[in-house]
């Protein structure tokens, strides 16, 4: 199986839209916001835990289980712990983004079974919602070389810019 390198530092800049980022634990983030403030978000540690289930086998995706789950990131933002925390099958998985430092953060996870674990971004109502066309896609992960999980990955180039 072929070795694959570990990220560990990860610049971004802030775009006009969502800016997802993926971190690998202890791996740092250099993140400049639109107004050129900087932070160093380092991901410490990752954890999540079935609060309620109905599934008969956790991870297995079962037509009207209702699974309850939390997980959690262990951030040093600017040199201080914080732990932003994310619970998916209730109401609070409609949750305005933590902010800290400015910056919002939101938590997106998902481990095969149902795939309502990304990120829920709240809009004002009537907010319109359009699909995109993707300039470029790629299979960044497979289980054919080795990963846990088929990943893709979709890119647009905006008009300011921003990817």
């Amino acid at each position: 199986m072929m070795e694959l390198p570990i990220q560990t530092e990860v610049r971004r800049k802030a775009a006009s839209t969502l800016t997802a980022v993926e971190l690998n634990h202890r791996a740092t983030l250099h993140f400049e916001l639109v107004s050129g403030d900087m932070h160093r978000i380092r991901l410490i540690d990752t954890g999540a835990e079935i609060l309620s289930t109905t599934l008969y086998v956790p991870g297995v995706e079962e037509r009207k289980a209702m699974p309850t789950y939390h997980f959690w990131a262990d951030l040093e933002f600017d040199g201080e712990v914080r732990r932003p925390e994310q619970i998916v099958g209730t109401q609070a998985t409609f949750y305005q983004p933590r902010v800290i430092c400015d910056v919002r953060i939101g938590l997106g996870g998902y481990d095969g079974a149902s795939a309502h674990g990304g990120i829920d971004i709240n809009l004002p109502r009537g907010t319109p919602l359009y699909a995109i066309d993707l300039d470029r896609r790629l299979l960044c992960n497979s289980l054919d070389m080795g990963h846990n999980n088929n990943c893709w990955r979709g890119f647009r180039r905006w008009d300011d810019g921003s990817e």
